[in-house]
Parts: C-alpha cells; structure tokens; sequence
C-alpha cells in the first residue's frame, strides 16, 4: 500500500470510538429497599446452587459460612464496595458488611434448620426454638453499631407448600419489636431433594432497626 492510502488507513481507526464499557448495575440501581434486594440475591443464591442447598437440606446441615462468602461474591459482582466478612472490631458486629452510596450495611446472616418430618431428610430431634432465638440475638446485636441493619435468614428444610413457619416469623416480629411481615421480607425458594421428593427454603430479610 501506498504511503497515501495507509495515512487514509489510520485515519479511519481514529474515527472508530472506542467500545463503550458498560458497568454492572450496582445495588445504587436496584429500585426499592435495600432489603428487598438483598432477598432477591438470595434467592437467586440458592437456586442457581440448588443441588449444593439439597445436600444441606437432607442432612439438615448448617450453611452460614457458605451463604456468607457466597453473597459477599455477589455483592462485589453487583458493584457494591467494601464487602468485609466477619471482620473483627468494636465497631462491626456483623457476619457481613457492604458499602453502598457511601452507606454502610451491616448483615447479620443465620441459616435456621427446623425439625419437621420430611420424606428424604434426615430426622432431627433439635429444637427450631434455638435457632430462632439465635436471630433475635443477633438483631440485638446490629443495634450497636453506627451502620444500617438487616437481619437475613434462611429457614429449612420445610415441608412443601407447609406455612406452619409463619409462627416463628411472628415470633421474631414481636421478640424483635419490629413489624415482619410474609409478604414483603420473605419467599419461599423449592428445591430438590431427588427421587421425586422436594422441600421449601424460607428466605427472610427485614431491616433492623426499622426503617
């Protein structure tokens, strides 16, 4: 190619922008409460690992470690900064803690196994009372700090299309002194047990103290 043609070359790459780089859309994007969001992430948590969420359902395992890396990953994918888990000091008394608009959030994260007979789980003779007790206990905790609150938990395994949970939110509700409501803080996320057999998993999340 001639001199000419490899200047008018050039001169054509300079007049092509450059690709546009697209952010992620961050929880600053998201409409509605925070808490609602962070429910959402959640759930899409324990449906895209539900086979993993299955294995913890059958032998009613706890799964706190797991969830809370797990969210703080998604949290740092959607744009959130800061993501600290279970980091020590006076001032956090959180599993989790994200920073958004320049706010922080401090999560207090428990995975709560019932007792109900169900067909494919193991049978356990814990008591649930404990479990939400340990909810509460770390409401009380997240009044301490200078940050935003949620309290997030999951609830299972429990029976299909079973409400029998719904007391316990109550419970909390009252011991919390906060208005919890099934509607707006929870869903309900089935999964797969194998061999035809299925249970629910309870996600809750609720602001503390209220909004």
């Amino acid at each position: 190619a001639s001199p000419a043609s490899r200047v008018r070359e050039k001169a054509k790459e300079a007049a092509v922008p450059a690709p546009t780089r697209v952010a992620a859309p961050g929880l600053a994007e998201r409409p509605g409460p925070v808490h609602q969001w962070f429910r959402e992430l959640m759930v899409e948590i324990l449906r895209d690992r539900e086979t993993l969420v299955a294995l913890a359902s059958r032998s009613r395992s706890k799964l706190d470690r797991w969830l809370q890396f797990e969210l703080a990953d998604r949290l740092q994918q959607e744009g959130s900064t800061r993501v600290m888990v279970e980091v020590a000091g006076a001032d956090r008394r959180a599993d989790l803690t994200f920073f958004l608009a320049g706010e922080r959030y401090d999560v207090e994260l428990k995975t709560a196994n019932t007792n109900w007979r169900i067909p494919g789980v193991i049978q356990s003779i814990r008591p649930i009372t404990d479990n939400i007790q340990g909810i509460v206990r770390g409401a009380d905790r997240l009044v301490a700090g200078s940050a935003k609150g949620l309290v997030a938990f999951i609830l299972f395994p429990v029976p299909p299309s079973d409400k029998r949970w719904s007391m316990y939110l109550d419970r909390i509700a009252s011991a919390a002194g906060v208005p919890v409501s099934e509607r707006e803080h929870c869903s309900t996320v089935p999964v797969r047990l194998g061999d035809g057999l299925t249970c629910d998993v309870v996600v809750c999340v609720f602001p503390y103290p209220p909004e």
